[in-house]
């Protein structure tokens, strides 16, 4: 998934590729039901995962369709993880992370890391 912030737009506009290609225009969710943890990362931190909570089932409604969209319903774990991106990336249009959701222990650790590598790429 990408949200439009991410490469410099100023849109609530997000897409995810996960089944097949769903674009969200001024995404909100409305529900969610069911919290799973989840092992997530992003583009923004390569190769720095962790684990974070999300909901397994959430109901979205967006600007581009009649109706919400709801994500993860099925059994799947291609359901699971279309679920787990678009709430990834609607937060990014909502400026939150995935690290936001981890204890400052651990998001201090995976912000060093982060930090010593773009040093040794420049």
């Amino acid at each position: 998934g990408l949200a439009a912030n991410q490469v410099g737009i100023d849109a609530q506009v997000a897409v995810v590729n996960v089944k097949e290609p769903i674009v969200l225009i001024n995404p909100e969710i409305v529900s969610k039901e069911e919290e799973v943890r989840y092992y997530e990362g992003c583009l923004s931190f390569p190769k720095k995962g962790c684990h974070t909570k999300r909901y397994k089932t959430i109901e979205v409604k967006v600007d581009n369709i009649e109706s919400n969209m709801t994500f993860g319903a099925g059994d799947t774990d291609t359901d699971l993880l279309e679920s787990v991106c678009v709430q990834h990336e609607i937060d990014h249009l909502n400026g939150k992370l995935f690290i936001d959701y981890l204890s400052r222990l651990k998001r201090t650790s995976i912000e060093k890391k982060f930090i010593k590598m773009s040093k040794r790429r420049s």
